[in-house]
């Protein structure tokens, strides 16, 4: 089982984006950036996505992927999830025999979140038992 945690201001990243408009697109996926822009600060809902992300990414032991490899879904009133593409699927270390949570999409990475006005964090683990 894999944990992995992730903090960042949120500042830092809204200053790198205003700094750098295409970064967003780098780091993000349409439907990531569609739902940060639906919010009233979108930066603080990017920088909990890039927080899940890279605790996702260290909980799952990803070695090499994209920022837009990894996917969070959900949010508001759903609880986030992950969507891993087939890059990032295939590198997710598979335990026999495989279970649900080794097929590519929907990964079963459990999220938790926080956070206050200035900082998020973000805990990953991987429930495949």
């Amino acid at each position: 089982m894999g944990v992995g945690i992730d903090l960042l201001e949120i500042d830092r990243l809204e200053r790198a984006l205003a700094r750098r408009p295409r970064l967003a697109e780098r780091l993000f996926t349409d439907g990531e950036r569609a739902y940060a822009a639906t919010r009233a600060r979108p930066g603080m809902h990017l920088a909990a996505r890039f927080c899940a992300k890279e605790a996702v990414a260290k909980a799952l032991q990803l070695r090499e992927w994209s920022w837009r490899d990894v996917e969070v879904v959900g949010g508001g009133d759903e609880p986030p999830s992950v969507r891993l593409t087939t890059v990032a699927g295939r590198q997710v270390p598979h335990r026999p025999p495989p279970c649900p949570a080794d097929a590519f999409g929907e990964h079963r990475a459990r999220l938790q979140q926080r956070h206050d006005f200035r900082q998020r964090i973000a805990h990953g683990l991987d429930a495949r038992k």
